[in-house]
């Protein structure tokens, strides 16, 4: 009964923030003067082009996470790009319902012969966890430009700095040595970080053409900070991707200085063209998972 409900426990956890995200925001917008018919009048003057473009710059970084797959596993398995790519897209589908992604883990698996499936795993951490290593990397130097001002609170966040890489150290080496990882070779990690830095610039970009087009006022400095410490804010709490969208408002306007409309239309369609897009093509593309599926053992 006991391990029942330690298997229960990070779900409630998931769902506490959820709600306590949801109940801040509610709190939050009903004493606020914000402009809502504003959001929909800047939502109707945004130039017909730009939710196309958001849409390739989303499919873009999914096509590098693609071709980091097909790299990640490329030592023991011939994978086509395309197959890649089919395989990333139902992922996403099926992490977007499963917290931490662990869905990622399950689908990818079943792609492959139950002989390939511990070493498949062990790509998907690799992979997942690169990617985890660029957000807290860039995240942290963000930080710094954006609390630069706060000189009496910087060790405040230095000490929350060395925490939250002490957690990743302890994880890491932990799953590590689960998962026997210690016979990775180092320039698999390399070029998979390479992968994972290209993918961060390709997807954090569409904040910039976002906020541009709704002539956001504020200094690029500034910007790009605030873009780096929200990623790196929304990538270490855990949540289930369908529920994040309040941690995701609630997280933006209260790092985004200024005009608190722009930042909300920004993020709901931020939230729309990297997360809920490629998770609509996902599971369009479960009906032709027969036609190119891997031969299983």
């Amino acid at each position: 009964m006991l391990n029942k409900s330690k298997q229960y426990l990070p779900l409630l956890l998931k769902i506490l923030v959820f709600a306590g995200c949801t109940a801040v925001l509610v709190f939050k917008f009903q004493d606020s003067e914000y402009n809502w018919y504003r959001i929909f009048e800047e939502l109707a003057s945004l130039p017909w082009f730009i939710l196309p473009l958001l849409m390739c710059v989303s499919l873009a970084s999914w096509l590098v996470e693609s071709k980091k797959w097909q790299f990640l596993v490329g030592d023991f398995y011939g994978l086509r790009f395309r197959e890649s790519v089919l395989q990333n897209l139902t992922a996403q589908a099926a992490s977007f319902i499963t917290p931490l992604r662990s869905g990622e883990f399950v689908a990818k698996a079943l792609y492959f012969p139950k002989s390939l499936r511990k070493q498949v795993t062990q790509r998907v951490f690799i992979g997942n966890f690169s990617q985890m290593a660029v957000t807290v990397a860039v995240g942290i130097i963000g930080l710094f430009v954006y609390e630069q001002e706060l000189m009496d609170d910087t060790w405040k966040y230095v000490g929350l700095i060395i925490l939250t890489g002490l957690l990743i150290f302890l994880a890491y080496s932990w799953v590590r040595k689960k998962l026997g990882l210690n016979a990775v070779r180092s320039d698999l990690w390399f070029k998979t970080v390479g992968f994972s830095t290209l993918r961060y610039l390709i997807f954090s970009s569409n904040w910039l053409l976002v906020l541009g087009v709704l002539y956001y006022d504020q200094s690029i400095v500034t910007i790009l900070s605030c873009i780096t410490v929200w990623y790196l804010l929304i990538s270490t709490i855990p949540l289930i991707q369908i529920l994040d969208l309040p941690v995701r408002i609630l997280a933006v306007v209260t790092i985004f200085p200024g005009d608190t409309e722009i930042v909300l239309l920004a993020t709901t369609l931020i939230w729309i063209t990297n997360t809920v897009f490629p998770t609509v093509l996902g599971c369009a593309l479960l009906p032709f998972k027969s036609r190119i599926e891997l031969e299983t053992a």
